[in-house]
């Protein structure tokens, strides 16, 4: 019974990621967290012009893309990508 239990629970797992994709803006603390920095440190870089934000009413969100570009404009030369 527990090998069909880990069955259903996998089978559900995929159906969330499915319907439940990545979202495409992250609030300050989850970009922050992401980029394993202070969320402090993340509204300097955003001041600075360093990172790209988006204002949607009170929010300040920041698009996935733009944490990932940030991230490859500040690889070092000769290092290679974690995935």
């Amino acid at each position: 019974m527990g090998s069909q239990w880990k069955k259903e629970l996998k089978m559900a797992s995929e159906v969330f990621a499915v319907e439940h994709p990545e979202p495409m803006l992250r609030s300050v603390m989850d970009a922050a967290h992401l980029l394993g920095i202070s969320p402090r440190y993340l509204r300097k870089l955003t001041s600075g012009g360093e990172i790209s934000s988006i204002r949607i009413g009170k929010r300040v969100l920041y698009a996935t893309t733009d944490l990932e570009e940030y991230i490859s404009r500040k690889r070092l030369p000769g290092s290679e990508s974690a995935n």
